[in-house]
C-alpha cells in the first residue's frame, strides 16, 4: 500500500498535494470541534487522521529509498 501510494504521489504530485491539505483541514476542523463541542465522537476523526499520517510516512519513506527522481541531486 505504500509503494502504491509513493508511486501515486510521484505520478500525481498536485493530487497528493491536495490529499495532504484535505488531512490538515480535516486535522483541524476535529480538534476545533473536540474543543467545542466537547463530544468524544470528533476524536475519532482523529484515528482516521493517524491513519493518513502513517499513511503519508510510509509512502515518504518507500518513495526515498526505492523510487529514483529524475531530478534528483545524488
Amino acid at each position: 500500500m505504500f509503494r502504491k501510494y509513493a508511486v501515486f504521489s510521484v505520478t500525481f504530485p498536485v493530487l497528493h498535494k491536495i490529499n495532504l491539505l484535505l488531512a490538515i483541514a480535516f486535522f483541524a476542523t476535529c480538534c476545533y470541534q473536540l474543543v467545542v463541542q466537547e463530544d468524544i465522537v470528533f476524536s475519532l476523526g482523529l484515528l482516521a487522521v493517524m491513519f493518513l499520517l502513517t499513511l503519508f510516512a510510509g509512502s515518504s519513506n518507500s518513495r526515498r529509498k526505492y523510487i529514483s527522481f529524475p531530478y534528483s541531486v545524488d
